[in-house]
């Protein structure tokens, strides 16, 4: 089968070359661009495929269908900003300028990476498998309470429109 720029959200994308091309706004993907279109679905593809590599190692099933409106916009700005980063890389050596802008878009997937490894993105509507048990670093409360010293919890500091700081 031959490669496309086609790509179909939750099954080898969570996010289009439409997407891509939007973040870019200076940058257009051709047949002849560097990178190609369907150069550019390879990036979004590959991207897809660490994606689904992490949520297997999280318990998620994979690949999270286009159903689950939620987790597909999480992991479709994931897939954005990765896919771009990639673009970024192959256009740099015809466009010298983009350094500094393919770096941000590099730092920000990286760190949005990071937290999707630690279990801290919530995928709200995507399923687990039945076999899951959550990592002891997964399992963390959203709200902690300062206690003092003898296991009390302190109470949170009053504060009204007269508090002067």
């Amino acid at each position: 089968m031959p490669l496309t720029s086609d790509i179909q959200v939750g099954m080898d994308g969570y996010c289009t070359l439409a997407k891509v091309e939007a973040a870019m706004p200076s940058y257009s993907f051709s047949a002849t661009s560097r990178p190609t279109r369907v150069q550019a679905a390879i990036h979004i593809r590959t991207i897809f495929h660490s994606i689904n590599g992490i949520l297997d190692n999280l318990g998620y099933l994979t690949p999270v269908p286009s159903t689950n409106p939620t987790a597909i916009r999480v992991l479709g700005h994931l897939n954005m900003l990765g896919a771009a980063s990639m673009v970024q890389g192959a256009a740099y050596s015809v466009n010298r300028d983009l350094s500094e802008y393919k770096s941000k878009l590099m730092e920000r997937y990286e760190i949005e990476l990071k937290v999707l490894e630690k279990g801290q993105k919530a995928l709200l509507d995507a399923a687990r498998g039945d076999d899951y048990t959550p990592r002891v670093d997964e399992v963390k409360p959203a709200f902690e309470m300062d206690v003092s010293s003898n296991g009390v919890d302190e109470e949170a500091p009053q504060i009204d429109l007269d508090t002067e700081f």
